[in-house]
């Protein structure tokens, strides 16, 4: 009789152990989650690398052209971007309008 009384006792475990378990879960959980922002940063900062990497290729790259360009035109100085010709300069129209598109065309 003592042998079936143990067998089919069906007394829950003790609150302790349901806590253990949830404490166990619960630190899994923040692991888990700390991995993933981890990954996620380094995901973060190889696309930023990438992005930099390519605008320094395009800059090089466009150094580069006005280098040849200006080596088969010796004659002829480059003019930059960012030089206003003349008739510009004569009616007012600054680099500053021209970076800010304030200036208007009347």
């Amino acid at each position: 009789m003592c042998c079936v009384r143990a067998c089919t006792d069906t007394t829950p475990p003790p609150a302790s152990v349901f806590q253990t378990e949830m404490r166990l879960q619960d630190q899994q959980l923040a692991r888990q989650l700390m991995r993933l922002r981890s990954d996620i940063n380094k995901l973060k900062i190889e696309q930023t690398c990438h992005l930099h990497q390519r605008m320094l290729n395009d800059a090089t790259y466009e150094l580069e052209e006005r280098d040849e360009l200006s080596d088969l035109f010796c004659d002829f100085p480059l003019v930059t971007s960012f030089s206003l010709s003349t008739p510009l300069k004569l009616i007012g129209v600054t680099k500053m309008n021209i970076n800010s598109r304030r200036f208007s065309l009347c």
